[in-house]
């Protein structure tokens, strides 16, 4: 019996491949659907490299102190749950710290920080040229020449950024499982590292090695593209 789960995520991807074995007959719309899958797949990975950037859950740490319950640490700040009174009540109040010099920085969440602000540039740029790429594809006049630059250019970027989003989250993932981070809280915090007693995996692992395959797969698909934007080879009887 095959899980619930693992055919919902199948599920797509067989269609796909059916679509694309359905139009093999026809050549002309199956380059049209393969720049389609080529621009979503780039969207796609644009939107989950903004994510990824812009998460707070690059460490998760819970802590077993009165003050602070747990903390959410990005790559630029922070966010924590602190246990609050006012008048006998108990209420949880949420507090957000900007990582600053204060901190004691890990080196693996600053290789981070310059490796996302580059796959950010990476899948922009991707996505950019996709576009104008898949614009053009739709046009009656062919360009094969542009066409084979754009996708070329394309391929080469998402494939940078497939390296550079896995080398960010496995590097952050093995780090912080290992207890080897030297990632710190400042002295005016009621915590510190060793007031951990518990360390979350959050969605950042799992996105970025999904958004590392996805990049990896839509570069493939970039190559294979080229291939119906060869320039036909005029035969000697052709020309007058």
């Amino acid at each position: 019996m095959v899980p619930t789960s693992v055919k919902n995520i199948c599920h797509p991807v067989i269609l796909m491949w059916k679509m694309m074995l359905f139009t093999y007959g026809f050549p002309g719309v199956k380059q049209q659907i393969y720049a389609l899958i080529i621009l979503l797949f780039s969207f796609v990975i644009w939107v989950f490299g903004i994510v990824l950037m812009n998460s707070l859950s690059w460490r998760v740490w819970e802590f077993d102190k009165e003050g602070i319950l747990i903390a959410f640490i990005g790559l630029w700040k922070a966010q924590y749950y602190v246990r609050g009174g006012i008048s006998g009540s108990a209420h949880i109040i949420v507090v957000e710290s900007k990582i600053s010099s204060d901190w004691t920085h890990a080196i693996e969440l600053e290789y981070a920080k310059d490796l996302m602000v580059l796959v950010n540039f990476l899948q922009s740029a991707a996505l950019i040229l996709c576009t104008v790429a898949f614009i053009v594809s739709r046009l009656k006049t062919t360009y094969p020449d542009f066409l084979q630059f754009y996708y070329r250019t394309s391929a080469v970027l998402l494939l940078l950024s497939s390296g550079c989003v896995a080398l960010a989250v496995s590097w952050n993932y093995a780090m912080d499982i290992s207890g080897q981070s030297t990632l710190d809280f400042p002295l005016s915090f009621s915590v510190d590292k060793e007031d951990v007693i518990k360390k979350h995996l959050s969605h950042v692992f799992p996105l970025g090695m999904v958004t590392a395959a996805l990049s990896l797969l839509n570069s493939t698909l970039c190559f294979g593209y080229m291939c119906f934007t060869k320039p036909k080879s005029v035969a000697p009887s052709d020309v007058p």
